[in-house]
Parts: structure tokens; C-alpha cells; sequence
């Protein structure tokens, strides 16, 4: 059977604005915060039309942790869904104490995903703009690419590469496809 290429991306900070403070990012709690970055949604078509499938795969500690409701963030998916080209949207609620296998760096959303939809990781990307979505990638084996917005954090690994927004990164999936 065709094996099918994806694009996995994070959702805070490459699909919708992430909430800022002291250069750390966090997961936007209410419907006034969630905002969709503006050239996102011609980016997903770009990605459909060269063939790719356009999954998201997010942790959303914040439902566990209570500061964000269930409901609220399927309403979220589904503004998402409703805008763009979204081939599915993957969460992990869990917290990092919870040692889950789904929560990332952990590969458990790449690994649902290749199961339903029979993907080919060493033809995917992971877009991110976090360590954990890099590790991910890479743990997974796929190329990765680091959306960089100078976090007050450090990557582990090396990504594919080093771009400054998603328009950049999908020029360079464009290229290398």
C-alpha cells in the first residue's frame, strides 16, 4: 500500500500566536488569546498541494492542570478545522510527571498518527518552535524544522533546520521536496 508523506506541526506558536512571558511561551486559555497566525492558513494549503498531509500534534497540559477546559480546547480544534486544511489535530493532555507516552518529546501522537493514516516518516517534517517538538521529530525520524523566536530555552538536537516563521519552513519543504 502508498505509504503517505505528512506534515506534523506544533500548534502554540507556528499555527496560532503563542502567549508570551519572559520569553517563554504558553497555550492561550481563552477564546480572545487564540489567534491564528496571518499567513497560516495559505501555509496548510501550500503544504496539502504539494501532497503533503497536514497534521497538528500539541500538548495541552493545561487541561490537566486545570487552567484550560476540555470543551474549550475542542472549540479551539474546531475554529481550526473550520479555517484550514487540517488533515487532524493530535493533543496530549497529560503533565510531564505523568511519563505518558503520547506527550512530547515522547512520539506517541506521530505514532497514532502513522498507524491510521500509514505515513512515511523519513519522507515527513515536524514544524516546531520548541525543544520537545524537535526531539520529537528526530526521535520519530523525521526532518525537522525550528520555527527560532529566541525562547529562553535550549534544543537538545540539531534540527534539519533554522528558519524564523512557518512561510520560511514551508519554502523549505518546497525545496527539499
Amino acid at each position: 500500500m502508498y505509504k503517505q508523506k505528512c506534515v506534523f506541526l506544533d500548534r502554540d506558536g507556528v499555527i496560532n500566536h503563542a502567549i508570551l512571558k519572559n520569553r517563554k511561551p504558553y497555550s492561550p486559555r481563552d477564546l480572545s488569546e487564540f489567534r491564528i497566525i496571518d499567513d497560516c492558513i495559505e501555509n496548510i494549503d501550500r503544504i496539502k498541494n504539494m501532497g503533503f498531509l497536514r497534521i497538528i500534534i500539541t500538548n495541552q497540559p493545561d487541561v490537566s492542570s486545570g487552567n484550560l477546559s476540555l470543551n474549550l480546547l475542542k472549540k479551539f480544534h474546531n475554529l481550526l478545522f473550520s479555517q484550514m486544511s487540517l488533515t487532524d489535530i493530535y493533543y496530549c493532555t497529560h503533565l510531564d510527571i505523568d511519563s505518558c507516552f503520547c506527550r512530547k518529546p515522547g512520539t506517541g501522537m506521530i505514532d497514532a498518527a502513522v498507524e491510521k493514516y500509514n505515513i512515511d516518516l523519513k519522507k515527513s517534517f515536524v514544524i516546531g518552535d520548541r525543544w520537545r517538538d524537535v526531539d520529537c521529530g528526530v526521535k520519530a525520524g523525521c526532518k525537522t524544522i525550528f520555527i527560532d523566536y529566541n525562547y529562553n530555552e535550549k534544543l537538545n538536537y540539531k534540527p534539519s533546520a533554522i528558519v524564523k516563521n512557518l512561510s520560511s519552513a514551508v519554502n523549505l519543504i518546497q525545496k527539499w521536496n
